[in-house]
């Protein structure tokens, strides 16, 4: 499903529910800046969701919980300059996750813990300063780190 290029502002609870087989979903280029708890509940099927060039500045940590195959995760070019450590929590089929362009100043302690297939990451451009010494624990298959422009 596509509906980039779009004035979406907001993603309610269950705003996709009805689309459970959806393998995938994009929304970028939008106005997004608030994204709810439960926004994409019953997309089990997800394997590819792109929220980039969006105002983003918050995520709840159960946003992504449900999309256990999620393969492709694009959060690049918005405003988050946090992330909870539960958050990709359960994505252990993520294979690639962009969340380059945005403000990130930490990365918390074992926030890549489940994301034991994850084999690129990308945190360039970021306001980065520090890494935790277990912030990258659990990347077992990384292949490509990006970290440049922070």
């Amino acid at each position: 499903l596509s509906l980039r290029h779009n004035h979406i502002t907001e993603l309610e609870r269950d705003q996709f529910a009805s689309f459970s087989q959806l393998t995938w979903l994009h929304l970028d280029h939008n106005q997004i800046s608030t994204v709810k708890e439960d926004a994409f509940q019953g997309l089990y099927k997800l394997k590819e969701l792109i929220l980039s060039s969006n105002k983003i500045f918050y995520l709840p940590n159960t946003t992504f919980t449900q999309l256990i195959n999620l393969q492709n995760l694009d959060l690049s070019f918005n405003q988050l300059s946090s992330l909870h450590p539960e958050l990709f929590y359960g994505l252990r089929k993520l294979q690639t996750l962009h969340l380059r362009s945005n403000s990130l100043r930490t990365i918390p302690v074992r926030l890549f813990w489940d994301c034991r297939s994850l084999e690129f990451l990308d945190l360039s451009t970021n306001r980065l300063r520090s890494l935790a010494r277990n912030g990258f624990a659990g990347l077992i298959k990384l292949r490509e780190l990006h970290l440049e422009h922070n």
